[in-house]
């Protein structure tokens, strides 16, 4: 027996009901009654099949009224990846994007999936709305833990891929920056460098932040990985190949987000390979700033002098920016090894460790 509390009565209840329940179960044999109450549905199955651990889904989503916990008793669980409430927020994102965008159109080739900060605020405000009905994991007491209802500022891209960016893989297959992009190549102007560990709205203010001091507007393309690779289908192939090297070849510049305590970025393999990339293959002319979120506001160690120092005497501005950005990321920096850093998957790391040494000795032959 499956118990909804609290939900609306009406075609729409019984559909999801009957949903929920297939989700989980393989019995068809299924029978909707509405108890005593005006505001219970109890539904009746054949749950010899249902899949093993309880999970409670607990759901809002605007576009279908708002979902009253899901009490699950008598040994019936439901999937996270079966959650109806929380693929209909997906579904309802991806309706509210088309209606201004059009349906999407899928792009070839991840190193052309730019998106934009107009973008990317609009999946901010989908967080601040629907986040507290989000699952998560975090580790803790050494272990992977399953944590229900996230704070916004809590929200880092594990849960956004989680949450909406794998889901929209599995309904549409497409990246996030397809919706927006109606089928056209994007040539970012930034390339995004950052562990996924780091917050979501942290680094939306980091990037609006460099947005101001590069002096480039809402809509100037910017490479983030996350968005711009297919999450249900991730491949990447040999370095050279991969739309990590593409894209920041075609960049003007990269962006590094670090958090306060130096952990992130400095801890991660593809993190590092793209700051040797930044730092090594971008040419002349090539800037790579360094930015962390650190108490209360946006530090940055830029790359020479930005927009606002036009305004100001220019060695003053740059002194008192790079004072001011924490001694203890700079201290982390200068202990930095790749060989301590880690992938999710060991090959990769020890591909990008072998690229890296190679690329040394080639540039050590040839006098660089």
């Amino acid at each position: 027996r499956l118990h909804l509390s609290r939900l609306p009565l009406g075609p729409f209840t019984e559909s999801l009901a009957c949903r929920l329940v297939m989700g989980a179960c393989q019995s068809a044999a299924i029978e909707v009654d509405k108890g005593g109450g005006a505001d219970d549905v109890h539904i009746k199955l054949d749950h010899a099949a249902a899949p093993v651990g309880l999970r409670h889904a607990a759901r809002e989503e605007p576009a279908l009224g708002e979902f009253a916990p899901v009490v699950l008793t008598g040994g019936l669980a439901l999937p996270h990846d079966d959650d109806v409430a929380a693929r209909a927020a997906a579904r309802a994102f991806a309706a509210e994007v088309a209606r201004e965008h059009g349906q999407p159109v899928r792009v070839e080739g991840a190193e052309h999936r730019a998106i934009t900060l107009r973008e990317l605020g609009l999946l901010v405000e989908h967080v601040k709305r629907h986040s507290r009905s989000w699952v998560g994991r975090r580790w803790s007491a050494g272990a992977w833990r399953e944590v229900r209802g996230l704070k916004p500022e809590e929200v880092n891209l594990y849960d956004v891929n989680l949450n909406l960016l794998a889901r929209l893989g599995a309904e549409l297959g497409i990246s996030f920056s397809e919706l927006f992009a109606r089928g056209q190549e994007r040539k970012p102007k930034v390339f995004l460098s950052h562990a996924w560990s780091h917050s979501l709205l942290q680094t939306y203010e980091a990037l609006v932040q460099h947005a101001k001091d590069r002096g480039y507007g809402e809509d100037e393309p910017i490479w983030i990985c996350a968005f711009a690779i297919r999450q249900h289908a991730v491949e990447l192939g040999a370095i050279k190949d991969s739309p990590f090297f593409k894209a920041l070849k075609a960049t003007a510049m990269t962006l590094i987000i670090v958090a306060a305590e130096g952990e992130g970025v400095l801890d991660r393999s593809w993190c590092a390979l793209e700051m040797n990339l930044a730092m090594v293959e971008g040419g002349a002319g090539y800037l790579t700033d360094i930015y962390t979120h650190y108490k209360g506001r946006v530090q940055r160690l830029t790359d020479g002098l930005i927009a606002a120092d036009r305004h100001r005497n220019h060695a003053d501005g740059k002194a008192r920016r790079d004072g001011e950005f924490p001694f203890a990321i700079i201290e982390r920096a200068l202990k930095f090894a790749l060989a301590d850093t880690k992938a999710a998957v060991q090959l990769d790391h020890d591909n990008i460790l072998q690229y890296v040494k190679r690329q040394d000795v080639q540039r050590q032959a040839a006098g660089a």
